[in-house]
């Protein structure tokens, strides 16, 4: 499930993760998030890139059955409407 209901003005930590079920370590992994209109993406971790709304991640290698990580820092805009839901996957 990608939706989450969220508060106007309130600061979120999201955690992106991406596992490696195979037997053999995969290379030039990349992970790509596009985030909602009414998110403003701030900080993110190391290997991590911001353009806009899409948060980019990049790892050279993630070994067999290894689990990598990464952060995004974001505030959901003030104007948002109390309950609103978001939904967000990354790929």
């Amino acid at each position: 499930d990608c939706t989450a209901t969220v508060m106007a003005g309130a600061p979120y930590t999201y955690t992106l993760q991406v596992q490696n079920n195979g037997n053999v370590a995969a290379t030039g992994v990349v992970l790509t998030d596009t985030f909602p209109s009414v998110i403003r993406v701030g900080a993110v971790s190391n290997g991590c890139s911001v353009s806009g709304q899409t948060v980019t991640c990049q790892w050279a290698t993630v070994a067999a059955g290894a689990t990598v990580q990464a952060t995004v820092q974001y505030t959901v805009l003030s104007s948002t409407a109390i309950g609103t839901r978001v939904t967000n996957c990354a790929s």
